[in-house]
């Protein structure tokens, strides 16, 4: 017996230690290679223009701020305020596009929008973890923070950066050219049963945890707003702040009826405590912050799902935002 296992650890460990080596070296290379190409289709808007005024950060943004409104308010030339947002954008990205673009960023007020998942380190799975957030981990924060129950995000991951390394990327896009970044939702649709359950429906108060209503919302699960997600946007907006002339920040509004209809429930706790975790962000790092939860003037049948403008909602927001913000006379419409 004692010779059978001096035999394991004298054989068999090092074989392990070998093989467990040759698995984690070419995924660290492989991560150490990252590149943030996240707002490549965006990336034309700075290259072409001199900006004075940069809308950035997710849908929130993308779909609901409109530079040809700002322009117009404003009284600025096209092309001087342009929407670099995407969906599923974060800070991360933009600070990406501010080192690389000193210059377009330097004078440029920069709004920032800013949803829950980016902050929620309870949002772990596959769209709900930004790549680029991974990509600042090591092969081994990696594995504490998705193994073994989030396999199929690092999965996704290390999938997406061989094929990032393999294949050779276009060198510009030009998303929504005609309208200088911004993304609109032309119409309201009419919500199917299953679309109103998943959206509107409140959470009934005896349900179990995993039939809170998370389910249906996975950028709120198992809340947690104070962990390494917050601690990676709060350094990453620090470091815009440095780079910008002003940097704001905003979280979006939603629709009316929906916020009636989750109030009390985990959700909304879940939202108020991750507007209250980004409000404290920005007051730590001195960065100008607007709660747009709730917006005069904005009606259900403004959003065409419950966080999301369609056109004319973008409209009214876009107005609302820049009286606000620049002129002063936010609401009056």
């Amino acid at each position: 017996m004692k010779h059978y296992k001096h035999w394991v650890f004298a054989k068999l460990l090092p074989i392990c230690l070998l093989l467990l080596t040759a698995f984690l070296v070419p995924l660290g290379y492989l991560n150490e290679q990252y590149i943030d190409i996240g707002l490549k289709g965006k990336e034309y808007l700075l290259l072409r223009n001199s900006p004075r005024v940069i809308f950035a950060g997710d849908s929130r943004a993308e779909r609901q701020l409109i530079p040809a409104t700002a322009t117009r308010i404003l009284g600025l030339k096209q092309g001087e305020i342009v929407n670099i947002a995407v969906s599923s954008g974060d800070p991360l990205m933009v600070e990406h596009l501010a080192e690389a673009y000193p210059e377009k960023f330097r004078q440029a007020t920069v709004i920032i929008s800013i949803s829950a998942e980016q902050i929620n380190d309870g949002a772990r799975g596959r769209g709900h973890f930004a790549t680029n957030m991974m990509a600042r981990m090591n092969i081994f924060e990696q594995m504490a923070t998705f193994l073994p129950d989030k396999f199929r995000t690092i999965k996704s991951y290390y999938s997406d950066l061989l094929g990032q390394a393999t294949k050779k990327h276009p060198e510009t896009a030009c998303d929504f050219e005609a309208t200088d970044g911004f993304c609109p939702i032309e119409q309201t649709p009419e919500p199917t049963i299953e679309q109103t359950v998943a959206e509107d429906a409140a959470p009934s108060p005896t349900a179990k945890k995993d039939q809170d209503g998370t389910k249906n919302h996975p950028w709120y699960v198992d809340c947690n707003s104070s962990g390494r997600k917050r601690a990676m946007v709060a350094d990453s907006l620090g470091k815009i702040k440095d780079r910008v002339g002003r940097l704001i920040v905003f979280t979006g509004p939603f629709r009316p009826n929906y916020l009636r209809q989750i109030e009390g429930t985990v959700l909304y706790n879940c939202e108020l405590d991750f507007e209250q975790q980004i409000e404290k962000i920005c007051g730590e790092l001195g960065i100008e912050y607007r709660n747009y939860l709730q917006v005069p003037g904005l009606r259900n049948e403004h959003f065409y799902n419950s966080a999301h403008l369609n056109v004319v909602g973008a409209e009214r927001f876009t107005e609302y935002v820049i009286g606000d913000l620049f002129v002063g006379d936010a609401g009056k419409r």
